[in-house]
C-alpha cells in the first residue's frame, strides 16, 4: 500500500472517530458537570419548541449546582405579640365559642371545634384521635395596631376524653387539616411584594416542608412526592424543590432569563395522561395528584411572552439527572434548521 493512500485512509479514520465521539457526547447530554438539553415541544426530553410561528430553539444549558436558595422555617413569629396581649388582658383559653372585648376598640374571639380523626405512624398503624381544636384571634387597634392568631390543638383517645393525649400550638394566620395525608398546614400571610409561609407538619409536629408558594403531593405507587416553588420575593428567580417520603429534596434553580415576572403562571403540572394543565388555585394550598410514577407528569415553567420551560421526569428524577441541585441557564437561541 502506498504511502499516500495509507495516509488518506488514517485522516478518514480519525474523522470518523471524532465525529462518533461528538455524537456520543450529544447523545448523552453529559459533558463533564454539565447536562446540555434542546428541547422542542414534542414533549421529547431532548427538545421543546416555543409556542409560536417559525420561533426560534432555545439551549438550556442544566448545570450541577452547590449553592441554592433556601427558604428558612418561621413558626412562632406572633407568639411574643399574642403572650403579650394575654397576659395583659388575662384571657384563658376555655376551649368554648366566645367573643370577649377586652377595650373599647379591641377584641378577642375565640373558636373551637371538634372532630374525630384517624393518625398513621410511619408503619402504617391507624390510630383514633378526638381532636379538639381552639383558635384564637386578637385585634389590638389601641396599641400597636397588630394581630395575632394561635392554634391550640388537643389530640383525646377515644377511651380518655378527660386527659389528652398530646398538645400542638401554632401561631399562624391560618391553619387547615388534610385527614387523609396526616397534614397540617399552616400559613402566615405575605404583604406587598412578600410571599406568604406554608409549612406542613404531621399530626405529631413534626415539621416536613416548607414553602412560600402553593403545594402539590403526588402519591405514586411506592411513595409520595411534595413539589413546589421557593422565592424569596414575588418578582424574583424561581427554585422548584422537590421532596420524596424520606424529606430529601432536589432543587432546580432557574436563572433569572428564566422568568416572565408573572407569580401566578410560573408554576403549572402537565399530567401526561390529561390534556389540561394543572394550574394553581389559590383557594386550594395543597392539592393532591395520584399517579403511578413521578415520571408520569412534567413542571411547567412559563417565561418571556408565549414561552416555557419544561421540567420532566425520568426514574423519578428532575431531568433524569440523579444530582440534589441543579441550575438551569438559558443560552443564545438559534433559529431552527429548515
Amino acid at each position: 500500500m502506498s504511502k499516500p493512500l495509507l495516509l488518506s485512509l488514517f485522516i478518514c479514520v480519525l474523522i470518523i472517530s471524532c465525529t462518533k465521539t461528538v455524537t456520543e457526547t450529544v447523545t448523552n447530554t453529559v459533558i463533564k458537570k454539565e447536562i446540555v438539553y434542546l428541547q422542542k415541544r414534542d414533549d421529547t426530553l431532548m427538545r421543546v419548541k416555543l409556542p409560536k410561528k417559525n420561533g426560534d430553539l432555545y439551549q438550556f444549558k442544566i448545570l450541577k449546582n452547590d449553592t441554592i436558595f433556601r427558604a428558612e422555617k418561621d413558626s412562632t413569629r406572633y407568639k411574643p405579640s399574642f403572650e403579650r396581649f394575654d397576659s395583659i388582658h388575662n384571657v384563658k383559653a376555655t376551649f368554648e365559642n366566645k367573643h370577649i372585648n377586652v377595650e373599647r376598640h379591641d377584641e378577642y374571639i375565640q373558636v373551637a371545634e371538634t372532630k374525630n380523626i384517624v393518625s398513621k405512624n410511619t408503619a402504617g398503624l391507624a390510630f383514633k384521635y378526638v381532636l379538639k381544636r381552639l383558635t384564637q384571634r386578637y385585634q389590638d387597634y389601641k396599641v400597636s395596631g397588630l394581630a395575632g392568631t394561635k392554634h391550640n390543638l388537643q389530640f383525646f383517645r377515644p377511651e380518655n376524653l378527660k386527659n389528652p393525649a398530646y398538645e400542638l400550638n401554632f401561631y399562624t394566620d391560618a391553619l387547615r387539616i388534610y385527614e387523609k395525608e396526616g397534614y397540617l398546614l399552616t400559613t402566615i400571610f405575605g404583604c406587598c411584594t412578600s410571599l406568604p409561609i406554608y409549612q406542613i407538619f404531621d399530626f405529631k409536629g413534626k415539621f416536613i416542608f416548607n414553602s412560600n408558594n402553593l403545594i402539590k403531593r403526588i402519591n405514586t405507587e411506592y411513595g409520595h412526592y411534595l413539589i413546589s416553588v421557593l422565592k424569596n420575593e414575588v418578582y424574583d428567580h424561581i427554585t422548584v424543590v422537590i421532596q420524596d417520603k424520606h424529606q430529601s429534596k432536589q432543587y432546580i434553580t432557574l436563572s433569572d432569563e428564566i422568568h416572565n415576572y408573572e407569580f401566578g403562571a410560573n408554576y403549572q403540572l402537565k399530567i401526561n395522561d390529561r390534556k389540561k394543565i394543572e394550574k394553581v388555585d389559590y383557594d386550594k394550598p395543597l392539592e393532591t395528584y395520584n399517579l403511578k410514577s413521578l415520571d408520569d407528569l412534567e413542571i411547567w415553567i412559563p417565561f418571556g411572552k408565549a414561552d416555557t420551560l419544561k421540567i420532566p421526569f425520568k426514574n423519578e428524577k428532575a431531568f433524569g439527572v440523579d444530582y440534589p441541585q441543579v441550575k438551569v441557564t438559558l443560552q443564545k437561541h438559534k433559529k431552527p434548521a429548515n
